[in-house]
C-alpha cells in the first residue's frame, strides 16, 4: 500500500521532471561536455606535481561539480521532487498555511549554502580565481540563471543566459588546454 502510493508520487514527479525542449538537451549535453573537460583538466593537474597548482585543484573541484550536479538536475529537476514531497507532507499533516515559509526558507536556505560555498572558494582558490575569470563569471552567470528561474522571474531567451555561463567556462576550459600544451611542449631553456 505504501509501496504503491511512493511509486505514484515518483511517477508523478518524474512526469512532470525535466525541461524536454530542444533548448534544454542542448545544455545539458554542454554541462556534460564541459564537466569530462573540467575532469580532464584535473586530471593534468594533478599529474603536473607543482605546488602552486593546489588552488587552481581546489578551483577546478569545484566547477565540476558544480557542472556535474547542474547538468544531473537539468533534467530530473530535484528541486522539484523536494517542494511536492513537502507539499505533501504539509498537506498530509494539515499544514498548509506554513507552505510558502518553507518554500521561502528553502529557497534562502539555498542560496546561503551558494553563497557560503561561494566565499570558501575564493578564500581557498585565491589566486587561481584570477587567472580563471571567464569561468568564474561562467559560473557567475549560471548561479544568476538560478536565481532568475526560483524567483520565476521570466524572460524571453533565458536558456541563452545559461548556455552563456556553461559557456564561458567551455572557453576558459579550451584556452587553458591549448596554452598549457603550448607551454609545455616547447623547449626549456636552463638558465645558467
Amino acid at each position: 500500500m505504501l509501496f504503491d502510493k511512493v511509486l505514484e508520487f515518483l511517477a508523478d514527479w518524474l512526469s512532470r521532471s525535466g525541461d524536454h525542449t530542444f533548448w534544454s538537451w542542448v545544455i545539458t549535453i554542454m554541462y556534460f561536455i564541459t564537466a569530462v573537460m573540467a575532469f580532464v583538466y584535473l586530471r593534468k593537474i594533478r599529474l603536473s606535481q607543482i605546488p602552486d597548482d593546489r588552488q587552481k585543484l581546489f578551483l577546478w573541484t569545484g566547477i565540476f561539480i558544480f557542472l556535474l550536479l547542474m547538468g544531473i538536475n537539468k533534467q530530473l529537476d530535484i528541486q522539484t521532487l523536494i517542494l511536492m514531497s513537502m507539499r505533501y507532507v504539509m498537506w498530509r499533516f494539515r499544514l498548509w498555511h506554513y507552505w510558502r515559509t518553507f518554500h521561502f526558507l528553502m529557497f534562502y536556505g539555498l542560496g546561503s549554502l551558494f553563497l557560503i560555498s561561494g566565499i570558501l572558494m575564493t578564500v581557498k582558490s585565491g589566486k587561481a580565481m584570477l587567472k580563471s575569470l571567464a569561468a568564474v563569471a561562467g559560473v557567475l552567470v549560471v548561479m544568476l540563471f538560478v536565481f532568475m528561474r526560483a524567483n520565476y522571474i521570466f524572460m524571453q531567451h533565458i536558456h541563452a543566459l545559461e548556455l552563456a555561463g556553461i559557456g564561458l567556462i567551455f572557453i576558459d576550459l579550451v584556452i587553458k588546454m591549448i596554452f598549457e600544451r603550448r607551454r609545455n611542449s616547447s623547449p626549456v631553456q636552463e638558465k645558467i
